[in-house]
């Protein structure tokens, strides 16, 4: 078994399908989704962080577990084949020793944080037996969506419709929903639109499955991306935005339901969101865990 820097050109595709290969869905998901390392790796948060830093374990040529970080430097993610969970105390040991870390701005002072999936009693003994401490408050929760009964459709009000970006992919529509989507105030800077066209880029992003409710003046006002994994026929949701002048109308469970009927239909048994928001509750995804960040501040 050895441990080796990542490199981006070479492994980005190799990390993807490891993550492919190893999916679990039953009882609860061990790894992360293919999806979610393809989706940070063309979020602009992605351009802040150095990922020389990250590590992937491998014994002969067969990848057996990585250590990451995701929209921090301070943050330790581990990603295991089944068999070698023996690995991660190997891996937080280089991400200890290669300064997987950040200034608090709470404290003033570096910190870093490793999570550790609520089912992982063994590893959750082992960060605590080094001094990090649980932010139960800051879990990362997941749920669950089956396409095992029919999606409703969602009734739009009067003078709105929903389109994908396949009908029009207007980068600087998406720009506004998006920034106001996520509360920022004012209106959106237009240095944001490399970004929103560098997301686009991604291998599995589609344009067909992302779809938009379109208010009767021609902006988007409610956004919903969708990714794919064809191999496990299993959904990811991300990101969803609703304008909040536009809010509790229906527009978010509309978007949702009108994307999960595409990629119902491309064969998608399962569709997960990392969250546990009442919106997506209502639509009809189930909490299925969390995963809890451990911190240690470091003198």
């Amino acid at each position: 078994m050895q441990i080796r820097p990542y490199q981006h050109e070479e492994d980005f595709v190799r990390i993807y399908d490891f993550l492919a290969e190893t999916y679990q869905p039953v009882p609860y998901l061990k790894n992360w989704l293919p999806s979610r390392w393809e989706y940070m790796h063309f979020h602009p948060v992605i351009w802040e962080l150095d990922r020389s830093k990250y590590a992937i374990a491998h014994e002969n040529d067969r990848i057996c577990g990585i250590v990451h970080n995701e929209s921090t430097p301070a943050e330790v993610f581990l990603q295991v084949r089944p068999g070698y969970e023996h690995l991660k105390a190997e891996l937080l040991d280089y991400a200890e020793q290669n300064g997987y870390r950040a200034i608090s701005h709470s404290r003033n002072k570096p910190f870093r944080v490793v999570f550790v999936n609520e089912f992982e009693q063994d590893f959750e003994q082992e960060v605590q037996a080094r001094g990090y401490e649980k932010w139960a408050e800051f879990g990362d929760v997941h749920s669950l969506f089956r396409f095992d009964r029919p999606i409703p459709t969602a009734k739009l009000p009067k003078g709105f419709a929903l389109q994908s970006l396949a009908d029009e992919n207007d980068l600087h529509k998406i720009n506004r929903v998006l920034w106001r989507g996520f509360n920022h105030e004012g209106d959106p800077p237009e240095e944001e639109i490399p970004g929103r066209a560098f997301g686009q880029q991604a291998p599995h992003f589609r344009t067909d499955l992302t779809i938009v409710a379109v208010d009767p003046a021609g902006q988007y006002v409610s956004y919903c991306g969708m990714y794919y994994d064809e191999r496990n026929r299993a959904a990811y949701l991300e990101p969803l935005a609703t304008d909040p002048a536009f809010r509790r109308m229906g527009l978010a469970t509309a978007v949702i339901y009108e994307s999960m009927r595409r990629v119902s239909a491309l064969g998608a048994e399962l569709c997960w969101v990392g969250s546990g928001l009442e919106v997506y509750r209502a639509v009809g995804f189930e909490v299925r865990f969390t995963v809890y960040p451990w911190a240690m501040i470091l003198e």
